[in-house]
This record gives C-alpha cells, structure tokens and sequence, in this order.
C-alpha cells in the first residue's frame, strides 16, 4: 500500500474540480516531495496511471488532461538517473491514450514521450566536433529568428486548438526556446570550443544574408557575448574581425553590417583585452579604415562612395566603442598608436602642398578616429595626456594645408585640454565671457612644467595656423576656443606673458602681412576678443581696465573690429591700418605687468624671432626622440648576468690610482720597477 504522506500529496492533488486545472502550489509540493524520496516515484506513477485509465473508461477528459499534465511535470523536472522508476508507468499511460477511441485524447499521447537510450551515442561525448555543430546552430539560429515564424493569421484552426490543448511544458515560443539552448551551448563552451561554434554562425548568417540588415545578427551575437565565459569573450572578436578579413572584397554594405555588428559587442570584451591584444585590434581596424579610403577613391558612383563612408563611420564607432571600456592609460597608447599612422607632412611648404588627395582622405579619417577615442579619455594633467612623441606629430598636423584636418585637430586639442566642461560655453568669440559661468581653478604644479617646456611651441604653432589663407570661420573660432581652453586650465602668472605677447603677434600679422581683407579683420577681433578673456579670468585689475578703456574705443569707431566674426565685410572697410588707441599697445602692457610685480621681458621678442618656425621645432624634437629610441634599442642586458637577476648586486671593482687616473684623462706612465714587498 501507498504511504500514507504519499497518499495524501497525490490526493490532494486531484482533490479539486477538473475545470480548475493543475494546481501548481500543489503540483510543487509534489515534486519537492519527489527530490526529497525520490524512491516513491514509481508508486506515484502507478497511482497517476491508474487515474488516468479510470477517468478514460468514465470519459473524464478533464481529469485525463490534469493527470498528462502531471506526469509531463515529474518527467521534466526529475533527475535522469531517477527515470527509470517513472518511465514504465508514463508509457503505459501514452499507450492508454493511444489507445483510446477519441482524437483529442491521441493527439494528447503524441504530444508526450520518452526517449530512453540504452547505446552510447557519440553525439554525448563529441557534440563539439565539426559535423554536429554544423547541424546544431543553424537549427538554432533558423528557430531564433523570428522572421521564419508563422504569423497568427498563417495559423489553421487544428493547429491552434491543438496548441491549446497542448499541456504546459514550461517552454516557450521556439525563439524563445532556440535562445535558451544557444545561451546553454555557448555558456559551457572551453576556449578551444569557440571556433567550432562561431564558423557555422558566421555561415549561416552569410547564406542567409543576415548582414543586410544586420538586427538579427546584432542578438544573435549579444547573446553569444553575454553566455560566453568572461574570458574567452575576446576570442569572439577575434574571430568576427578575422572574417571581416575574408569580406574585404565584398560589397560595402556587408562589411558594415559586420562592422556595425562588432561595434555593438567590442565593448563587453574591452575589458578582458590586455597588452598588445588592445594594439591589435586597433590596429586592424585601421587596416580596415585604411583599405576603405583606398576604395573610396576607386569607386566608380556617388552610391558607392557613400556606402564605404558609411562603412567608415561604423569603423571609427567600433573604435570608440572598444576604447571607451579601457582604462585611461591604455587610451593614451591607442591614441599615440593611432597617430603614428597618420600620414605626417614634411616641413617645408612646396611638399606639403603636393600631397594626394588619397593622402588628406586618410589623415581625415584616422584623426576623426582619433577624435573619436580622445572623446572618451578623462584628463588628468596635460603632461600624461600630451606625451612628447604625442603631442610633437598632433602639433604638426595643425598646420596642415587642409582646412578640415586642422579643424579636427583643434577639436582633438580641445576634448583632451578641457578637464572642467568649459568646451560646451565657448560656443564663439564674444566680449562677455562673464556671463558664461566658466570652470577656473588653480593650476597644479604639473600643469605650470608642463606649459613651461612646451607652451611657447604651442602657442607659435596656433599663430602660425591662423595665418593660411584658406582658414574659414571654424578653423578660427576652434583655435580661438583652443586658447581659451588653455588659459583656463593653465592661468598662471608665468604663463601671462606668453598669452599677452600671442596677442600681439596676432595683431602685428594682420597689420604687416599680405593676407585677405576678411582675414585680416577677423584677426583683430581675435586678439582683442583673446585679451579680453584672459583679462577676466586674470587676477590682473589693470590689465582688465586698459583691456576695457581699447574695447570701448573700437565700439565708438570701429565696431568691425568687435565680435562676431564674419566670412565677408563691406569692401570700404579695412582699407586703412586702425589707428593706434584701436590696438593693444606692447608699452602699456607691460606697464600693466611691471605695475603688477610680473615679468614683462617676454613682451619685447615676438615668437618668431624667439624661435624658429613651429614646423621645424618639432621636427628637431621628433629626431631627438627617435635618436633616443635608437640608443635605447642598443642597450642590451646579458640575461643570464648577474647584472640582470633581481636581488643580485655586483660587488665592487677595486680600482689602482693608476687607473682611475687614466679614466679622468690624467693617466701618469706607469714604472717598470718591481713592486716593493710588504713584510709584515
């Protein structure tokens, strides 16, 4: 006989009505029951197979269907090595069904089984191998998208009262269902695994043309990143990278697709990329980007170069993407990696101009990626984010003949320079700067050596910049927000000098230089607009009233001479150099320092007799660097010395008089006599 706890689950079980269906509170403590003893599973299956062939005969559907419904529920959730005390009871049940005269109660046997293997299956051992993953995930993959489901009108009447009936497996959708195998394969995936599994996805979403467009894809790898060991989750770019490889020569709208695809997951294996796993991923996207303006430049329709910008774009989102997961110091790296691709411009100015246009389109696109990465760092100090053999080519690249590339290369100046969200306010020149509620803290120690070494080369290459004829509004107004940005991080007394004496450049070039009537204007406005804000974000008084007492004479006679800037003036206007109490005058400002207890010396030499052009001063500091590359490479430590162990130290040579004498270039001869003895 049944025990009597048993008898009382499966009692109370069935206690209630059969329009209420299982109850799964019940149903619950019926299989807590089962976990617990799972030796009472047979009875349970006896007691459930007698109900059944009781409620046949009295045509009871209902109670047949919560019966299934139960059995279904135990065969489900009980472990496999306790099957076999349930599974002869379950049979017999199917076979009852089957039996039985009525198609709803056939139909139901269908729906329920057991497979039972009693031969070993290669298919346990090996799912890995090649064959059984190529059968496995496109079955998968063809289930989860949803685009090969029928719709609800597509559904025939048998088919949907047949899913009515069907009893509750606790399953889902067959999307939803492929999903959760895939995520369950995936999960218990070794490194040695993924290969064999990510080819028969890559090739299923290729025959399919799953790239165009690419949501389906998008998931599909979202949920392999999300299922794969932390670990391993890099191996998944590599390999999506390597068949973007196999797809250069492909249509540029299927190399999107899988770029855009790499640029939605790259960031969830950011952050397990270490060392020169970081470099080279970045370095084959360059690769990429470098390989789409070369095809750029070969296509033949307007719609083909736009679809190798559009691939472009999602390369340098990719880039982004990846970098902004890594930490800071490692931006640093990716950003002077990125800019010792970037084709350089020789120093003089005839080769400069020679340059391809395949050349420009390059340099575009890898700043703009550069930009891109540059976005996403968080500056601490000026002298870790502007390393020298950083901040040298980025400098040169300013002075570029192309008025785009110098404009990017402000913007860059620009994300890495403001530390405080002052970027945002300095939306154009303009006179009341204190109305903009602007960021000004005192400089740090770092920051004063920094602009102490390198400030005057950078402020002589801005000058320089904004002497090129082909400079239009953005390049002005970007170099002005350069300099604004760089006072406000870097306001020192020692640093006023140099921004005092800029100024004045400024406004010497377009009092002596053959350049355009527009140009010329707009830099007047420039240094004035420029002294103007220094004077207000300066603990300087004076300089703020002689500032003021130049402004409120330009508005009473020459208001052209004030923001804002403008790409045309009337022609009458400019003829005549401005009359002197309309500029600022080098005498007065340095009565202005003086007064203040500043060093005014600065003010008398203009940058360009301080030193040589900008160009060349970064060419000398780039041979420097590279010279002292050169003699680090031909330092060479013997490994196995003790001058290389760790712990180990040399013990000291003993030196004679008379080679330390000859090491100082003083070496007396030495005499032939005999060495006296020592007698003790």
């Amino acid at each position: 006989m049944f025990d009597e706890e048993l008898l009382l689950l499966t009692s109370y079980e069935f206690s209630f009505e059969e329009c209420d269906g299982l109850v799964k509170s019940n149903m619950k403590k019926l299989t807590n029951y089962v976990h617990l003893s799972p030796e009472k599973l047979d009875r349970i299956g006896e007691y459930l197979e007698s109900r059944v062939s009781r409620d046949i005969y009295r045509r009871r559907t209902g109670g047949v269907l919560v019966s299934v419904e139960a059995m279904d529920e135990l065969v489900s959730t009980c472990k496999p090595e306790n099957l076999n005390l349930f599974v002869e009871s379950f049979l017999k049940t199917v076979q009852r069904l089957l039996e039985c005269q009525e198609p709803q109660m056939q139909v139901l046997a269908t729906q329920s089984g057991v497979i039972k293997k009693t031969v070993s299956d290669d298919l346990v051992e090996n799912i890995w191998t090649e064959s059984h993953m190529d059968k496995i995930i496109p079955s998968l993959l063809f289930n989860m998208d949803k685009s090969n489901q029928p719709s609800a009108a597509q559904l025939t009447t048998e088919t949907a009262v047949t899913s009515a009936n069907r009893p509750s497996m606790g399953g889902g959708s067959p999307p939803e269902l492929a999903e959760t195998c895939l995520r369950q394969l995936v999960g218990r995936a070794s490194y040695a695994h993924i290969r064999r599994f990510m080819k028969p996805v890559l090739r299923h979403l290729d025959n399919h043309g799953l790239w165009v467009p690419n949501q389906f894809a998008v998931e599909t790898f979202r949920v392999i990143m999300n299922s794969i060991p932390t670990q391993h989750s890099y191996a998944v770019i590599q390999l999506l990278m390597t068949h973007l490889d196999e797809k250069s020569r492909s249509e540029a709208p299927v190399r999107t697709g899988i770029a855009e695809v790499l640029a939605k997951i790259i960031t969830i294996a950011a952050g397990e990329c270490v060392g020169p796993s970081v470099l080279e991923i970045i370095n084959s996207l360059l690769s990429h980007l470098r390989q789409s303006v070369t095809a750029d430049r070969g296509a033949g329709t307007h719609k083909d170069q736009s679809d190798e910008r559009q691939y472009q774009e999602a390369l340098i989102d990719a880039l982004g993407e990846f970098a902004n997961n890594l930490p800071d110091y490692q931006k640093i790296e990716i950003m002077m990696f990125i800019m010792g691709k970037v084709p350089q411009y020789p120093g003089d100015r005839e080769r400069q101009e020679a340059d391809s246009e395949g050349e420009v389109l390059l340099q575009n696109m890898l700043l703009r990626s550069l930009l891109k990465v540059s976005t996403k760092y968080t500056s601490l100090n000026l002298a870790t984010t502007f390393p020298l053999s950083f901040l040298d080519p980025l400098m040169r690249m300013s002075l570029a003949p192309d008025p785009e590339i110098r404009l990017i290369v402000q913007q860059i100046l620009h994300t890495l320079i403001d530390r405080r969200g002052n970027l945002a306010k300095l939306d154009k020149p303009r006179l009341d700067v204190t109305q903009l509620d602007l960021q000004l803290h005192k400089c740090s120690r770092q920051d004063v050596m920094f602009i102490k070494r390198n400030g005057p080369e950078m402020l002589l290459c801005l000058l320089e910049s904004l002497e090129l004829a082909n400079n239009g509004l953005d390049n002005l107004e970007a170099v002005y927000r350069t300099l604004a940005l760089l006072w406000l991080e870097v306001n020192g007394p020692d640093f006023l000098p140099d921004v005092l004496r800029l100024t004045l450049d400024m406004q010497e070039i377009a009092l002596n230089s053959e350049m355009s009537q527009t140009l010329r204007i707009n830099l007047h406005i420039l240094a004035i607009t420029f002294a103007n804000f220094v004077s207000c974000h300066s603990n300087v008084p004076g300089l703020f009233q002689y500032v003021k007492q130049v402004v409120s004479a330009r508005q009473l006679a020459s208001s052209h001479l004030l923001p804002d800037l403008k790409s045309h003036y009337d022609p009458h206007l400019g003829r005549e150099p401005p009359a002197a109490p309309l500029l600022l005058d080098q005498a007065r400002l340095t009565e202005v320092l003086t007064t203040h207890g500043l060093d005014a010396s600065r003010l008398q030499t203009p940058f360009s007799n301080m030193m040589p052009s900008s160009a060349s001063v970064w060419q000398k500091r780039q041979s420097i660097l590279q010279n002292s590359d050169r003699d680090l490479n031909n330092i060479t430590v013997e490994v196995d010395s003790m001058s290389s162990s760790i712990g180990l130290f040399k013990a000291a040579r003993w030196c004679r008089g008379e080679s330390m004498l000859r090491a100082c270039g003083r070496a007396r001869p030495c005499r032939a006599s005999p060495r006296r003895q020592v007698v003790l």
